[in-house]
């Protein structure tokens, strides 16, 4: 195997772990928000 397809193979990789982890990210950033923010109004926010 080549070098160049080492580099592929790992921007590829990460390409792929970034894809399956996006829902995820986006529940917990979610779900962090919506702690921070209970019990307070919009006008406080």
């Amino acid at each position: 195997m080549a070098q160049g397809d080492d580099v592929d193979a790992i921007e590829q990789a990460i390409k792929n772990v970034d894809k399956q982890t996006q829902d995820f990210a986006a529940r917990r950033m979610d779900q962090s928000v919506r702690r921070a923010l209970k019990g307070h109004s919009v006008d406080e926010v």
